[in-house]
């Protein structure tokens, strides 16, 4: 997802022994580019295909392999005790192009499209229920004319107040030429929603990959004063050569931080 602050659910299932992130439900849809070799990346799970990047089997996510591996060299999940940082299990990673309705906007929405949006919301996984209510894009075809599109590993920030984040970039003219039209078509479908359903427009689009959340704005701010010139180094130097090419770009629902689905 985009830049979003993460919520503590009120029991986040933390206790000095040991400590275990407990996601709170978050709910919505969005589309997503398409992970590489979805045969082996996305599992069939009660009539949906679930993400499940197998980061240490396939050389065609090697980028979110590179990240994991950044991710534990600067603490992983000893990151927890410390700072309340909660590290994304790369199984889950994945880079969005453009989000939807979810539980943070949909009370945006106008009194009709919160009415329309209701009986997905009561059950995520019924992605059917949103055949009737999307707005038509062109983002495959867009990828499809040009080929997909290749990107690198650009830097490692801060998004929002407590999103760690991996920015990424295009690794030639080509890539950015077909990212900006990505971007333009975007920008059309956050016009349509928002005069179809008064939906939120939609931040800058910046290409990231949220690799973990803290769940204190405070403790968030001290690692990352104290931690993040080493962090961006291990980073830099880990990631170089790093790259990763999507082909097509699909609707997504997800349930939590961690969830996401799509139908088969």
């Amino acid at each position: 997802m985009t830049d979003k602050e993460f919520r503590m659910p009120s029991k986040p299932g933390i206790n000095k022994v040991s400590p275990v992130p407990s996601w709170e439900s978050y709910a919505g849809f969005s589309y997503l580019f398409d992970n590489p070799n979805p045969q082996s990346n996305l599992q069939n799970n009660d009539g949906l295909l679930l993400l499940n990047n197998q980061v240490h089997l396939d050389d065609n996510i090697t980028l979110y392999h590179s990240l994991s591996q950044c991710v534990q060299r600067i603490g992983g999940d000893d990151l927890i005790n410390k700072y309340l940082f909660f590290p994304l299990p790369p199984s889950t990673y994945h880079l969005t192009i453009w989000d939807g309705v979810n539980i943070e906007n949909k009370n945006d929405l106008s009194e009709e499209g919160q009415n329309l949006f209701s009986s997905f919301f009561k059950n995520p996984r019924s992605l059917n229920k949103l055949d009737n209510l999307l707005v038509t894009n062109t983002f495959n075809e867009i990828l499809k004319l040009y080929e997909g599109i290749e990107l690198r590993f650009k830097n490692l920030r801060l998004g929002g107040s407590t999103v760690l984040l991996a920015e990424l970039e295009p690794v030639d003219i080509k890539s950015q030429e077909k990212l900006n039209l990505l971007i333009k078509e975007r920008r059309r479908l956050d016009d349509e929603y928002h005069t179809k359903y008064n939906k939120p427009y939609n931040s800058i689009y910046i290409p990231h990959i949220a690799l973990g959340y803290y769940s204190n704005i405070e403790l968030c701010e001290r690692s990352w004063k104290a931690q993040s010139f080493e962090w961006i180094d291990i980073f830099e130097k880990l990631m170089q050569g790093s790259k990763i090419e999507y082909k097509s770009i699909s609707l997504y629902g997800f349930s939590d931080m961690l969830t996401y689905f799509k139908q088969a």
